[in-house]
């Protein structure tokens, strides 16, 4: 029994210090972009409170994509690469981000999986959003709901685009660098640390979904994003392709802006017109149909290993 405590001890400490050093790549981020955007402007000290007052900075948006690109370069792909190359002999980027046999057919069942997940997905967004918390967690709920409003500010100045170069450099940012940068981190360090500590791989899919959404700090589509980082860290523990998750959460990624940008008015018209609401039947159709995409999916990833073999 000591000896069973003494394990299960030894491999929290060890998890923590994945956590610790995920928070640490997430802060270094975060810092980098706040002083590279306190040198290339003078911002309102409230702005943290105040997003919109950003909007009425000359070329913010501009401002805002290179502090977010260089944040997420620094934070979450430089000093990640870094620490595999220096400290992580097992674990290289080299063989992180290696190209294995059937890789694009694997990126395109697992970008079709993806497409295919969209109406599951936004139908526990909108239950997500409506759910209320207890009086008792009344100050967490309020502070959900400024940190959505301060995201969804930052969002809607990141997309009033002034051409194509405009565009360019947002999708670069809100596209790219994040999913490279956020699955390396997740799924190819926090994700496999935690499998090699506890062994079960199980765990350590769903537990890194769990930090992947929480980091986000938006949580009223906390639920949805969880999903999404356990559907990623699936994909890429079957096919055992980084690429795999880093094509999924760029067609997400893309798709999300491209909507925003090019149909927001659209759907602005439409949501006014229609009552959207959480749909229990709705639900239980994307539920099952899900499961037989998911079934489908991994025959076919091991059909396709089976063959290779």
């Amino acid at each position: 029994m000591n000896t069973f405590n003494s394990t299960i001890f030894s491999k929290t400490i060890l998890s923590l210090g994945v956590l610790l050093r995920m928070a640490g790549f997430f802060l270094i981020m975060q810092a980098a972009g706040e002083i590279l955007l306190l040198e290339l402007v003078h911002i309102p000290s409230d702005f943290a409170t105040h997003p919109e007052k950003l909007a009425l900075i000359p070329n913010i948006q501009v401002t805002l994509s290179l502090v977010q690109g260089f944040g997420m370069l620094l934070g979450f792909i430089l000093l990640p690469l870094c620490y595999l190359h220096y400290f992580k002999s097992e674990e290289t980027p080299s063989h992180l981000f290696a190209v294995v046999t059937k890789q694009w057919w694997y990126i395109a069942a697992s970008v079709a999986l993806l497409v295919v997940s969209i109406p599951l997905v936004e139908q526990l967004a909108l239950w997500n959003k409506n759910v209320s918390l207890p009086e008792v967690f009344k100050g967490i709920e309020e502070a959900a709901h400024n940190a959505e409003k301060t995201a969804a500010t930052l969002t809607e100045i990141l997309v009033q685009y002034n051409g194509i170069g405009s565009f360019l450099l947002v999708f670069i940012v809100v596209s790219i660098l994040p999913a490279i940068g956020e699955e390396l981190v997740f799924r190819g360090i926090v994700q496999n640390e935690l499998i090699r500590i506890w062994n079960k791989k199980h765990f350590a899919v769903w537990v890194t979904g769990f930090i992947f959404s929480f980091i986000h700090f938006q949580f009223l589509g906390f639920i949805p994003r969880m999903l999404l980082g356990v559907l990623f860290g699936y994909c890429y523990l079957w096919t055992n392709s980084l690429w795999v998750p880093i094509a999924m959460h760029f067609i997400n990624n893309a798709l999300t802006l491209i909507v925003s940008a090019f149909f927001k008015d659209s759907m602005l018209n439409e949501s006014q017109q229609t009552n959207t609401a959480f749909d229990i039947r709705f639900f239980i159709a994307y539920i099952v149909a899900q499961v037989i995409f998911l079934i489908l999916y991994y025959k076919f990833i091991r059909h396709k290993q089976m063959k290779e073999s």
